[in-house]
């Protein structure tokens, strides 16, 4: 799976309310939004590991997104902090 994780960053600091926007300026990404991104990546993956298979996530009665290895959204998580701090700079919006 190809991820742009410019795109996600640069769409998350968009989205950001101001008051984030400032927690962000000094090198911090609320907690919220960490896990708001976690949640819905580990369901994107998740439905595509479903349609390359030809199912639904329906298909399922178990949660997929716990057969998920933490490693992977860690590394992706890492990734799009990356991208939400170079967006805040790329603004003018960075005070660290």
């Amino acid at each position: 799976m190809s991820t742009n994780y410019a795109a996600i960053g640069q769409g998350i600091y968009d989205m950001l309310s101001e008051e984030h926007k400032a927690i962000v300026s000094f090198g911090m990404i609320p907690l919220e939004i960490i896990e708001l991104f976690e949640s819905n990546y580990k369901k994107v993956l998740v439905e595509k590991w479903c349609a390359k298979q030809g199912l639904t996530v329906d298909d399922f009665i178990t949660d997929l997104t716990e057969e998920i290895p933490q490693e992977m959204v860690n590394d992706a998580t890492h990734k799009v902090t990356i991208e939400i701090f170079t967006a805040a700079q790329k603004a003018g919006k960075m005070l660290v």
